[in-house]
């Protein structure tokens, strides 16, 4: 049996290794687009994975969605310093798992809310990097992905609610996916 203080270090080892090489990136490859998406995989592949390993080895006492929203939020540093689209794929995925498991599991609605923040939040960087970029592919990869992310959400709404939350929620994120687009 391996000691419990022995298995905790080691579920660090993912992460730091993400973290090397999204410093490498940064400190040596910054300008080349595949070394900058690489390391932005390899270290969102990190953070989740030690988030879960802590979750288990730890058996710690949050829901075990709480990981989908750790993993999302712990992202964010990692889209915006190495200006990557692969991890926004898993931000909004999380986000949108996170939002959607807590309205049909636990009947808590105010995950809807915080969903909808959270999808704003990843549009707006979007936003920016369009801007910033201007029109380049990983612009405009970034806000196909944000679109299809915002549409999946109103589909998923749209099917698990049946009453106005949902009627409002769908309408408003309707308009604002095409200001968005526009």
């Amino acid at each position: 049996d391996v000691p419990l203080i022995f298995k905790g270090a080691l579920s660090f080892v993912p992460l730091l290794a993400g973290q090397a090489s999204g410093l490498f990136v940064l400190w040596k490859k910054k300008d080349k687009v595949s070394w900058c998406e690489g390391g932005s995989v390899l270290w969102t592949a990190g953070i989740a994975a030690t988030l879960t390993l802590i979750y288990n080895i730890f058996d710690l006492s949050i829901n075990w969605t709480g990981i989908f929203l750790l993993v999302s939020l712990s992202v964010l540093p990692v889209i915006v310093l190495l200006r990557s689209v692969a991890p926004t794929v898993v931000y909004y995925a999380t986000a949108i798992a996170w939002g959607f498991i807590n309205v049909q599991e636990y009947d808590n609605y105010s995950a809807l809310y915080v969903c909808v923040v959270l999808i704003a939040v990843g549009c707006v960087f979007t936003s920016y990097l369009v801007k910033a970029e201007k029109k380049s592919h990983r612009s405009i990869a970034s806000q196909w992905i944000s679109v299809i992310a915002v549409t999946v959400f109103m589909l998923l709404v749209g099917m698990g609610l049946s009453d106005n939350l949902a009627f409002g929620l769908v309408g408003l994120m309707a308009v604002a996916i095409c200001l968005y687009v526009l």
